[in-house]
């Protein structure tokens, strides 16, 4: 396929872009001076439809293929959708608990690996490290004991990524209409 068609977006790994292509950087273009481009894409992606169209901006973006299908929501062409970064809040995540187990005894286990909280048997004025978790359990702790964490920071939510060139066809052969 040499011939690539107007409206035709490829990649392309140079550090420049090849005369007859656009960055698809969301440029605002003239329409009397790129009729046929315009022709294709229209303001799908912006400009005021008289004077000026705009070139889709991918960058940040990632592609998806316009539609629907199965267990999959619609995707309307030239729409965008997702985010960089989020806020993880309570309200945002399943419903779940944590349980904490407890035991009203001495600590006799030094790790908590495969046992529960007990009491910390420690005295005296200077206290040594003693061991404060129990192979048994025995009840459920309060729930008020544990509370929220986190300190409600976004979070980057991009998937990994490798920056490349995407250019649009501003002249070649005009693809025909089914």
């Amino acid at each position: 396929m040499a011939d690539p068609f107007v409206g035709e977006i490829r990649i392309f790994c140079g550090t420049f872009i090849p005369n007859n292509w656009a960055a698809c950087d969301g440029a605002t273009l003239q329409i009397q001076q790129n009729t046929t481009l315009y022709s294709v894409i229209g303001t799908q992606y912006g400009g005021n439809g008289s004077t000026t169209f705009m070139l889709p901006n991918l960058k940040g973006m990632a592609p998806l293929h316009q539609g629907t299908g199965p267990g999959l929501t619609a995707r309307a062409l030239a729409a965008t959708a997702g985010v960089s970064s989020v806020t993880l809040t309570e309200s945002t995540m399943p419903a779940h608990t944590h349980g904490a187990m407890a035991l009203d005894a001495a600590g006799d286990v030094p790790n908590p690996s495969n046992a529960v909280w007990a009491q910390n048997v420690s005295g005296g004025r200077n206290p040594v490290p003693q061991p404060q978790y129990v192979a048994t359990v025995n009840t459920v702790m309060n729930a008020a004991l544990l509370a929220p964490a986190g300190g409600g920071s976004p979070h980057n939510n991009m998937q990994p990524y490798l920056p490349l060139q995407f250019m649009i066809c501003l002249y070649g052969e005009y693809p025909s209409r089914p």
